[in-house]
């Protein structure tokens, strides 16, 4: 008898990394989103990123309006840091829907001006209205465009009550903990009220993800 094959790693990981994107996909944007390349990679301090078309399939006949080239079919890019994969799950799926929410407006064409590495107001809206709040500063007095966006997870919001039966442990694999040498330790913050603790390697504000507790974090260590 011929034993059962064992997963790759690679297969175990993206198995579990495409069907993610795809019960989010139809859990909260009504499967309006294309297929992607999703991938796991770093860039910089970047926890994660979208590239829009990024990808081309060789020798395709069927093209897109958003083909670079004639006959050929492009595919946008979901790039996830492995760190990421070390923390709450909550945490990793909350930046898969970020890009998802990117990717949501870049589809909508001609009514949404596309500018990388810039949130619009547009962007803001849709993240508020999909129970990921954000601002420049990770507060909801915080700017509302800009470079950089933070953001956090509302209790009983959309997310938070499509994710909340996920298994901690949902990812089979976690990225290797060491980021690129900053020279500055790594912050814990922690919730005074459940104790649940979040490492990060940069300044963070935000309200609990735990249900029915909403106690902002505070800075534990640095």
């Amino acid at each position: 008898m011929t034993p059962a094959r064992v997963p790759t790693p690679t297969e175990d990981l993206w198995e579990a990394y495409s069907l993610m994107y795809g019960f989010l996909n139809e859990t909260l944007f009504d499967n309006a989103l294309p297929d992607c390349i999703l991938n796991f990679a770093t860039h910089g301090r970047s926890n994660a990123f979208f590239t829009p078309a990024r990808w081309q399939q060789k020798n395709s006949e069927k093209g897109t309006e958003r083909a670079e080239g004639k006959g050929r079919t492009t595919a946008h890019e979901l790039s996830l840091n492995p760190v990421l994969l070390d923390g709450p799950v909550e945490l990793v799926l909350a930046w898969i829907v970020r890009l998802m929410v990117q990717l949501h407006l870049y589809e909508l064409g001609d009514d949404y001006e596309y500018q990388q590495g810039y949130y619009t107001a547009a962007f803001y809206d849709a993240m508020w209205a999909i129970g990921l709040p954000c601002s420049s500063d990770g507060t909801p007095t915080g700017k509302r465009t800009g470079y950089s966006m933070k953001h956090w997870i509302a209790s009983g919001g959309k997310f938070a009550n499509a994710i909340k039966d996920i298994p901690q442990d949902y990812f089979p694999w976690s990225g290797d903990k060491r980021r690129p040498a900053t020279g500055k330790k790594p912050l814990m913050y922690g919730c005074p009220s459940c104790g649940l603790k979040i490492k990060t390697g940069r300044p963070m504000s935000g309200i609990c993800i735990t249900e029915n507790c909403n106690e902002p974090f505070v800075l534990l260590s640095s």
